[in-house]
């Protein structure tokens, strides 16, 4: 098998030495609002990948569920919630690769205080609960994060925040602009 012929130079199960992935998924979302103020959200997505020199690629499932409970932000002057977000992923054995499981998974705990009506200050507290394959024997732990929010019009929203995860700190910048029909959105985040 030569990859670095377009076409190759040998014909590797029919393909001309081309792998062809099939991904699909399908998810639902369950959202349930109480007297403007309390809001709970949960996700759960399906996603599977599939791959035509499967003996040689491997095939793989995910599955990620995420859940959001407490008060909505700007509903009151301080809210909280409980957040959680989990993922895992099989990925199948092939003739060279056994089966591998990994998973990330968090749960934290929010704040939002509201100091005016276009500033606000978010605070995150939580831990990280992972399992996957790392040369680093650090994979998991608490974190914190704290972050500045100005949105000067309902149109435009800026954050910047700062925080530490396992793996070091936490960096983060954004800005939306929402117009009448899109959403520009631009974002620096350091995460896994």
């Amino acid at each position: 098998v030569n990859p670095f012929l377009a076409g190759a130079d040998d014909n590797l199960n029919a393909t001309g030495n081309t792998n062809i992935t099939y991904r699909w998924g399908v998810g639902a979302t369950l959202n349930r609002v109480w007297k403007d103020q309390w809001r709970a959200r949960v996700r759960y997505r399906y996603n599977e990948q599939l791959n035509s020199l499967d003996e040689l690629f491997r095939d793989s499932e995910e599955n990620q569920v995420s859940f959001d409970v407490g008060m909505i932000p700007g509903a009151s002057r301080l809210s909280f919630q409980v957040v959680g977000y989990y993922r895992g992923v099989t990925a199948e054995e092939t003739q060279t690769l056994s089966e591998t499981d990994s998973s990330l998974a968090r749960v934290q705990l929010r704040s939002t205080l509201a100091l005016t009506n276009s500033w606000r200050v978010i605070a995150n507290y939580g831990d990280d609960i992972n399992d996957f394959a790392s040369r680093e024997s650090d994979i998991d732990g608490e974190f914190w994060d704290a972050a500045l929010r100005w949105s000067p019009t309902s149109r435009i929203q800026r954050e910047a925040g700062y925080g530490e995860r396992f793996f070091g700190e936490t960096p983060r910048v954004s800005i939306n602009y929402r117009h009448k029909r899109s959403v520009l959105r631009g974002r620096y985040v350091r995460t896994v």
